[in-house]
């Protein structure tokens, strides 16, 4: 089973930087995460924080090394919940 660690409170520049970035899109709208190739749907129940949370997983680089982030976004509130980076 996989770690998650949520990057939004992140010390490090780099997550920083992450989590700018995907805010910046998910304020945008959910068609902004959903219509991009840098986005992948997760579709399954056992991923979702809550009910109505559409889940996705994106791959960054942060310091040279290549990442993976899972992002919920809750469609009642068109608001991102959190940004968890996958260990």
């Amino acid at each position: 089973m996989a770690q998650h660690v949520s990057i939004r409170n992140s010390k490090l520049k780099g997550f920083q930087k992450v989590y700018r970035s995907i805010c910046k899109k998910a304020d945008r709208g959910l068609w902004a995460i959903s219509g991009s190739l840098q986005f992948e749907e997760l579709p399954y129940m056992d991923y979702k924080i809550n009910p109505t949370d559409r889940v996705f997983v994106t791959r960054r680089v942060v310091n040279g090394e290549r990442k993976i982030f899972e992002l919920h976004y809750d469609i009642n509130t068109q608001k991102l919940l959190d940004i968890f980076l996958v260990k």
